[in-house]
């Protein structure tokens, strides 16, 4: 509906977050072919993360790449 919540743990120039799991929030939006992006605001970086992502899987998985440095990731629907 346009909205996230998350947990991350963001490396940032090689130094892991000071909280392990820091909690997030952000907006997103996802297209009917399933391509999307999303911001996202994180205390563990100190500007917002541009990411664009895929869903596939029937909803079930998530492949999605921070715009800033390149970095990929991989989210997996657990029930």
């Amino acid at each position: 509906k346009g909205n996230l919540t998350q947990v991350d743990h963001v490396v940032v120039g090689g130094a892991p977050p000071v909280q392990e799991w820091t909690p997030g929030t952000g907006t997103c939006t996802v297209n009917p072919d399933c391509p999307g992006a999303a911001v996202i605001n994180t205390p563990s970086v100190p500007t917002p993360l541009d990411i664009h992502f895929v869903v596939v899987n029937n909803g079930k998985q998530i492949n999605q790449v921070v715009d800033a440095d390149a970095s990929i990731a991989i989210g997996i629907r657990v029930n």
